[in-house]
């Protein structure tokens, strides 16, 4: 296992309360408050947002209303499913 340094995400979670009810059922792969790749199928966005280089936060907008972590650290990156309550 790799141990990677904790990263502040606050903008792109930030980003994912305000815009992610646009995307409701897509995969979102944020970094900072840019929208790097949408869509439904999570190879695809994972594969586009990886290409630009960025480090970026890879969610999925379901019923946006709370966050919950579901997945941590791939490459960097940080995976988070996005439930409604």
């Amino acid at each position: 296992m790799r141990r990677v340094k904790p990263r502040d995400h606050s903008r792109e979670l930030k980003w994912l309360h305000e815009n992610a009810h646009l995307y409701r059922g897509q995969h979102l792969a944020v970094s900072g408050d840019e929208l790097l790749a949408h869509g439904p199928d999570f190879g695809e966005v994972f594969d586009r947002a990886k290409a630009t280089g960025k480090k970026f936060l890879l969610g999925r907008a379901d019923w946006l209303q709370k966050v919950r972590l579901n997945l941590i650290a791939y490459e960097d990156s940080l995976y988070l499913n996005l439930h409604g309550q």
